[in-house]
């Protein structure tokens, strides 16, 4: 994600995951956020989403199990979001330098990852997504000072530049995107003002290179958060943040959803995932966790899955949709305002029940007469908002986790407080 856009990770070979959401619109930060494990694991296992600091306050966690409306064509969903080009400037042949602070016992495998990844068919579902072929990959690139106890966003630019100069990092070039690694223990802040590892698991941004061409060095930080684990999210966070480096560089520029939290291409599947098998020098196989991103030319089709890479059969497309999908709401000023959503599960293919569990955020006087429930393809099942006057006006998004067949998929809604 970036600094104020950003996106997560998943757990099982293309589910469940470490959900990276957003900040706030207002920074306009790219940024991966950060969603407790645990709660998507809960919520994948039939639970319904804890609430541990009170958000979804008056919440009733209701679950909904009988379809309340007339049926409807199972493939039936309402329209996909609308991911647009805001113009701007694109990476369409990125160049990724893999960065690290000295002897990363990691630098290897990651740089081996990010050249692997070059020719990989990841980036060939780019290329028909977004028109943005291969690149190149370099390093391990490793700091040689010792690393700072904070990194916050405005030291990495300055970084970058010392470091450049030094040599020690090559320059930048049209398509170069930075990619540092931080070690175990080292804080990172992003530029909205979270922290790495509590908000966030990773973010991406640009910084002035001081030079005439290019203006702009694009680069994306990932903090370490987990232990003995980091290898593989620094797979899925490194393709997700390069993907909407990829296709916004420079937000709100590039490929987004205007005026939504929710907007990039990484973020509108998160927390998805496939796991991708790879050769390695022995011949043998080494597997790699991948982000999956929005395809702009699935969406447009419309009974296509539109986060890609698609998992292999006998995996079908489906969903829980929300309808509909953007709301706006004037702030109330006395009592509770009442939002009628349908929930409206949907499958191309035998998936059987649809499990969902539903989630807003900022969700501060914001609850739900349900917080989860099932039903089959082509079911309507209503669903209450309420917006108290204590609410926090702008965007917030409605989030639905969808569970069929061990697979997950996700929408995500836009509720606009006036």
């Amino acid at each position: 994600m970036g600094q104020v856009f950003g996106s997560k990770v998943s757990h099982d070979t293309y589910n469940v995951g470490e959900r990276l959401t957003k900040a706030t619109a207002m920074c306009h930060h790219p940024r991966v956020r950060r969603s407790l494990w645990s709660l998507l694991l809960f919520s994948a296992c039939g639970g319904g989403p804890s609430n541990p600091d009170g958000g979804l306050s008056g919440m009733i966690d209701l679950a909904t199990e009988v379809d309340l409306m007339p049926p409807r064509d199972p493939r039936m969903h309402p329209a996909l979001p609308a991911v647009t080009y805001q113009g701007g400037r694109q990476l369409h042949k990125v160049e990724v330098v893999t960065v690290v602070w000295g002897n990363d016992p990691l630098a290897a495998d990651l740089a081996t990852f990010a050249k692997w990844l070059d020719s990989s068919g990841y980036y060939d579902e780019v290329d028909q997504a977004y028109s943005l072929s291969h690149g190149t990959a370099s390093g391990p690139f490793a700091i040689p000072d010792p690393p700072p106890a904070l990194l916050k966003d405005s030291a990495v630019g300055p970084l970058l530049r010392d470091q450049i100069a030094k040599k020690v990092l090559p320059p930048p070039g049209p398509d170069t995107l930075y990619v540092l690694y931080l070690p175990p223990g080292v804080k990172s802040t992003n530029g909205g003002g979270e922290t790495g590892c509590q908000q966030y698991d990773g973010y991406h941004w640009w910084a002035s290179t001081g030079m005439d061409t290019p203006k702009k060095m694009p680069y994306a930080v990932i903090p370490a958060c987990h232990g003995d684990e980091q290898f593989q999210w620094d797979t899925y966070i490194a393709t997700h943040e390069i993907t909407e480096a990829m296709t916004d560089p420079e937000p709100p520029s590039g490929y987004l959803i205007p005026g939504q939290i929710e907007s990039e291409v990484a973020d509108l599947c998160s927390p998805l995932f496939v796991d991708w098998g790879a050769p390695i020098g022995d011949g043998g196989t080494t597997t790699y966790r991948l982000a999956r991103f929005w395809s702009i030319k699935n969406a447009q089709a419309g009974d296509l899955d539109p986060c890609v890479p698609i998992p292999p059969e006998p995996y079908h497309w489906f969903n829980a949709a929300i309808d509909p999908s953007w709301v706006d709401v004037p702030t109330p000023d006395t009592g509770a305002t009442k939002i009628n959503l349908l929930i409206t599960p949907f499958a191309y293919g035998s998936v059987g029940k649809i499990s969902w569990d539903l989630w807003v955020s900022p969700s501060r006087g914001i609850s739900l007469s349900a917080s989860h429930g099932s039903g089959y393809p082509g079911s309507q099942i209503p669903v209450t908002l309420y917006v108290a006057p204590t609410v926090d006006s702008g965007p917030h998004t409605i989030s639905i986790f969808a569970h069929a067949n061990g697979a997950m998929n996700v929408w995500y809604a836009n509720l606009s407080v006036l």
